[in-house]
């Protein structure tokens, strides 16, 4: 029971750190793709902002950093997790019997 109370803390508290860093870094993400853009939108011509309307420019411009940004996180999360946990389980695999756990790994793609 000890054991199953302990796994359970390990995994809130691993859970609360990626949700926090993955948060902070699609904040990031944000904040770097919306500079970029805002600068090559200011290096436009002049008949560019003739021809579109600043409203449009800017509601483009934060609705659609937003929509990558938490694409982006999302696959990058998954990624990791899933990475996590297969490695995860291959050394519990390999720490109770070394010769299941080589095949069990060698079999795995």
């Amino acid at each position: 029971v000890a054991a199953f109370v302990v796994a359970g803390v390990v995994n809130a508290a691993l859970d609360f750190w990626n949700v926090f860093l993955f948060s902070f870094v699609q904040n990031r993400v944000v904040r770097r793709l919306r500079c970029v853009l805002f600068a090559k939108i200011l290096q436009q011509e002049a008949g560019f902002f003739d021809a579109n309307k600043a409203g449009s420019l800017s509601s483009r411009l934060t609705s659609d950093c937003v929509a990558i940004a938490s694409d982006l996180s999302w696959v990058f999360r998954n990624v990791a997790e899933s990475f996590v946990r297969v490695a995860g389980i291959a050394a519990y695999l390999l720490f109770q019997n070394v010769k299941l756990g080589v095949v069990a790994c060698g079999a795995t793609p």
